[in-house]
């Protein structure tokens, strides 16, 4: 259950041969554990994910 940071970028379009700029960029933490800790204080549930 290791944490990870997933990052997620959007282009306008990809340009072989040439600079590409995301237009967007996102950073989460993820993993199985955090995705659990996540649902469960969807739920009510009080916890701590510990890294």
């Amino acid at each position: 259950m290791n944490p990870a940071v997933q990052r997620t970028m959007q282009f306008q379009g990809l340009r072989q041969g040439q600079a590409n700029r995301a237009i967007k960029v996102e950073t989460h933490v993820g993993g199985k554990g955090v995705n659990v800790a996540r649902v469960l204080k969807q739920l009510g549930v009080e916890n701590v994910v510990l890294c």
